[in-house]
C-alpha cells in the first residue's frame, strides 16, 4: 500500500518538557509545513542545536529530537522571553539514542495503537483488521532515515520517500509481520509511518504489535 499523505530520546523523536515560564504558545504537527525552532522567543537547545518546535505553552514544551544531535549524553535547555533579554533554564542531561522507539495510541490515557486501514478508517472493536490485510500506524524515535531530511522539515510526499535506514520488527501476536513501507510520514515533519501486513497466522481478538 503506498503511503497516503499525511528517559532515552533518539534523533527524530518527538519528546516533551515539562516545565513553568512565562512563554505561553502554541503550534503543532503541520503537514507539508517545516517546524521553526524558535516560537516567539522559546527555543529548547539539546546540546548546541535548536530542536524543531510543535507545541509551547506556560507548562509544556513539544520539541523534535534532532538528526544533527549524535548519540551519547548531552545537556537540554531551554531559552523563554523576558523582560530584558532571554532566561535561560537550567540545564539537565539527557541520554541520546540512535533508536528509541515509540508507538502512537488512541486518545484518552489508553494503550490502544492508532492503526488505520487501507481506506483511512481506524481499526476498532467495530472495524477490526483482517488477517492478511495491510494498515498502518505511526511511530517516533526510529532514528536516521534515506534520503536524509533536515530535522523539522516535511518529509516527500512523493518518491523517493524517506525511508528508515533500519528496518524495523514488527511483531503482531506473536507472529512477525511483513513491513511494507517504514519511513517519514509523506508531508510530515518528525513523524514516522510503518505499514504492515497482519500475519494470516494471528488469533482473532485484540492484540499488540
Amino acid at each position: 500500500m503506498p503511503p497516503p499523505p499525511g528517559r532515552r530520546r533518539a534523533g527524530r523523536r518527538i519528546h516533551h518538557c515539562y516545565l513553568r515560564c512565562e512563554s505561553s504558545h502554541r503550534g503543532g504537527c503541520r503537514g507539508n509545513t517545516s517546524l521553526s525552532t524558535s516560537m516567539n522567543g522559546t527555543r529548547v537547545l539539546i546540546g548546541e542545536v535548536a530542536s524543531p518546535l510543535f507545541f509551547v505553552s506556560s507548562a509544556q514544551i513539544n520539541a523534535q529530537v534532532p538528526f544533527e544531535v549524535p548519540p551519547g549524553l548531552t545537556k537540554l535547555t531551554v531559552e523563554y522571553p523576558g523582560p530584558a533579554g532571554p532566561i535561560v533554564s537550567n540545564s539537565i542531561d539527557v541520554l541520546i539514542a540512535a533508536a528509541a522507539p515509540g508507538i502512537f495510541t488512541l486518545p484518552a490515557g489508553n494503550s490502544i495503537g492508532l492503526f488505520l486501514k487501507p481506506d483511512l478508517s481506524v481499526v476498532t472493536a467495530q472495524n477490526p483488521a483482517k488477517r492478511g490485510s495491510v494498515v498502518q500506524f505511526y511511530a517516533t524515535g526510529l532514528g536516521a532515515v534515506n534520503p536524509a531530511i533536515p530535522s523539522g522539515s516535511a518529509a516527500p510526499d512523493k518518491a523517493p520517500f524517506a525511508l528508515t535506514a533500519t528496518a524495523p520488527l514488527v511483531n503482531v501476536g506473536g507472529f512477525d509481520a511483513t513491513v511494507e513501507f517504514s519511513g517519514l510520514a509523506p508531508g510530515y515533519a518528525g513523524l514516522y509511518q510503518i505499514n504492515i501486513r497482519i500475519p494470516q497466522t494471528v488469533a482473532p481478538g485484540r492484540t499488540f504489535p
